[in-house]
């Protein structure tokens, strides 16, 4: 939705979505905590549809090789 609303439990979709956040927070700023990685930056992978399901193998195969030679570190934390 483009809002940095992520309420911690409110399901289970979201918490890839926290850890990551966690991750890359940004420190001195005024707002919440600095993560372990505060000058990296997160690509976001859809892997569930909208009806909550997981995609399909090929999609989530998608997901894990798309830009690897750009992306170091994956967060697999659904």
């Amino acid at each position: 939705t483009g809002t940095s609303d992520v309420r911690h439990g409110s399901t289970a979709q979201y918490h890839g979505t926290a850890v990551a956040g966690m991750a890359v927070a940004r420190g001195g700023n005024g707002i919440g905590i600095s993560g372990m990685a505060p000058e990296a930056r997160a690509a976001a992978q859809v892997v569930f549809t909208s009806g909550g399901r997981l995609v399909d193998t090929a999609r989530l195969a998608e997901a894990f090789q798309h830009e690897t030679g750009r992306i170091a570190v994956q967060n697999n934390s659904w």
